[in-house]
Order: structure tokens, then sequence, then C-alpha cells
């Protein structure tokens, strides 16, 4: 599989950022489906003109948000147990924690 991500050098979004939110907005869409192997790391950084590593961090991000899965020795897949509910239910949970977090630090002031 190949993805073409649009990335934009001028953005203010760091590169990683960017090709983590392509690759979430295709699964969201079901353009990528449960169980779709994505492009090794190390493809997808040469066809894109990336290092690695900024590949490899959008993956990670994608991985603990549970959008995608590792597997040894095979690559990263869509997560099998990805299901709109369960990334709404993250993507929540998310909010909660960084809102949680910024009452915290009001009222540390």
């Amino acid at each position: 599989m190949e993805l073409n991500i649009p990335l934009n050098n001028e953005s203010r979004k760091a590169l990683y950022e960017q090709v983590y939110e392509y690759i979430k907005d295709k699964i969201k869409k079901g353009d990528l489906l449960r169980g779709d192997k994505l492009p090794s790391t190390r493809s997808l950084a040469l066809n894109l003109h990336l290092s690695r590593q900024t590949v490899t961090i959008a993956y990670e991000q994608l991985e603990a948000e549970g959008y995608i899965k590792a597997k040894r020795n095979s690559g990263y897949f869509v997560n099998e147990d990805t299901s709109t509910y369960n990334i709404y239910k993250n993507e929540i949970n998310i909010e909660i924690d960084e809102y949680k977090e910024e009452k915290k630090n009001i009222f540390m002031i």
C-alpha cells in the first residue's frame, strides 16, 4: 500500500503531525480498513522524503490512540478492534484528561 500524503513544509504543524492526522483521517473515513497493512516506516519515509524517525513518531501516536497495531516482524496494521465507538471514546477521554490538566494548572496559579 502506498500513501501519498500531502505535506506542507510551510505549515505550523510538525511533519509527524501531518502524517499522523492524514492516516487517522483515512481510518476514520473508512479509506483504510481494519486489518489493512500500512507501509513500513522506512518505505513511507523514503516515499515522503522524511526521516524514518518522523514517520515512527506518527505511527507510535496512532498506536497509542488505538488506530493501528504493530505486529512483530510483520509491520503496522489498522487495528482490528478499531470501531468508530472506540475511536471517539478514546478522543473524548484524551480531551477530558487535557481539560482536567488545564483546570488543575489554573488553580495552581
